[in-house]
């Protein structure tokens, strides 16, 4: 079991795709391998990544370590890594993390296990970790369990609550912002 503050300390620490093994580690998964071009090429990430990396974890569970270009957005990267190897390897229950070295940007994301759903994920910025970013990656390492499926299913979950969380506060944050500037006058 892994706390809040450690898995603050874990995420914070990552500042490149290199340093992502102990967070690797929390959620089940051996050390990540290099892909060379070939293996890279055979599972969807050429062009994709500027670098790639793979581990195995529990049955099927698969992660995937991606470095993204200083250029791409961190959030469209990784969800586009994400469906390629849901295209070219859907046998796998994979776990994307995609690191941006210019941004400091972490990004954990789940494929979509249809074609109709959307890519589940997390975007950190590892220079200023939220407490509810730790909150959600302790309840990722604490949900590894006996089954792969439902390990899996529940990291989809907990990465799905975040992102209804964070639109509902955007959504909110612009609202007040609206209503602000609609506001004329003096309040008694």
């Amino acid at each position: 079991m892994h706390s809040v503050r450690e898995c603050a300390d874990l995420l914070a620490g990552v500042r490149s795709a290199r340093q992502v093994d102990r967070l690797a580690a929390a959620l089940g998964f051996d050390a990540p391998l290099a892909l060379d071009r070939e293996g890279a090429a055979a599972i969807g990430l050429r062009g994709c990544a500027s670098a790639a990396r793979v581990a195995g974890g529990p049955g099927l569970l698969r992660l995937c370590v991606v470095t993204l270009a200083d250029d791409d957005s961190p959030s469209a990267g990784m969800a586009r890594c994400a469906n390629r190897l849901m295209q070219h390897a859907p046998h796998f229950l994979w776990l994307v993390i995609a690191v941006q070295a210019r941004t400091r940007s972490l990004v954990l994301g789940v494929p979509p296990s249809s074609s109709a759903a959307r890519v589940t994920a997390l975007l950190m910025d590892t220079a200023r970790i939220l407490e509810s970013d730790a909150e959600t990656v302790a309840a990722m390492a604490a949900a590894v369990g006996s089954s792969d499926q439902m390990t899996h299913h529940r990291w989809a979950e907990l990465l799905g609550r975040d992102q209804l969380t964070r639109r509902f506060y955007r959504e909110l944050e612009g609202a007040v912002h609206r209503l602000a500037a609609s506001r004329t006058g003096r309040a008694p």
